[in-house]
């Protein structure tokens, strides 16, 4: 943000009595601090069950989206760049397919899965990160429980 202020600035000559006055404008930039604002997590939720491909969506609030890069990551794994997104309101976005996500097993869903965001100043500090849990539907185990249903159905 710049502040721009209108000084007058007043020249004295020897008597103490002011002679001339002068125009001045000084630009002030005022810059936000972006460890202090909030890393809001818009999708997906915590603890939300999900399926297929889904918009990773995250932002620093009030924060221009040049003024910093966002990353989401699995379990400590690597850094994953998102892209910036105006689409719904300034925000940075990827697209996850999580059909792949099957290393954890737990019955009707896989996981938990850790995900973190991680927002990095255009210097590539870490200013923010945020994390919450997500379980994949495990879809085997969906369509297993339909095939045994409608095989019972069938012995009737």
């Amino acid at each position: 943000m710049r502040v721009h202020l209108i000084v007058f600035v007043y020249l004295m000559a020897g008597t103490g009595v002011a002679q001339t006055a002068q125009q001045r404008t000084i630009t002030i930039n005022v810059a936000k601090s972006l460890s202090s604002a909030p890393l809001n997590i818009w999708w997906p939720t915590d603890g939300s069950v999900l399926s297929g491909t889904q918009p990773f969506k995250a932002r620093l609030e009030n924060i221009p989206l040049s003024s910093y890069t966002m990353y989401w990551s699995v379990d400590g794994g690597q850094l994953n760049l998102m892209t910036d997104s105006t689409v719904g309101g300034d925000h940075k976005e990827a697209s996850v397919d999580l059909t792949g996500w099957t290393w954890r097993d737990a019955g009707s869903s896989y996981g938990p899965f850790s995900v973190t965001f991680t927002a990095k100043d255009t210097s590539g500090a870490i200013v923010n990160t945020k994390a919450i849990t997500i379980y994949p539907q495990n879809s085997w185990v969906d369509t297993k429980q339909l095939v045994l249903s409608k095989t019972r159905i069938s012995k009737r």
